[in-house]
């Protein structure tokens, strides 16, 4: 699954969001949320509403 070794080891920059194998559609969301969430954190504002 993913990219090959030789990709990888070009990379300048890797993310992993965890063991799982998710599509780039779903990555994409969760990393947003965590953006989101870490942005209102270090602003001290409420996350949950």
């Amino acid at each position: 699954f993913g990219t090959g070794g030789h990709i990888r080891e070009r990379a300048d920059l890797r993310l992993s969001l965890g063991p799982l194998t998710l599509t780039h559609q779903m990555a994409r969301l969760i990393l947003m949320e965590q953006l989101y969430r870490s942005v209102k954190i270090s602003r001290h504002e409420p996350y949950h509403l």
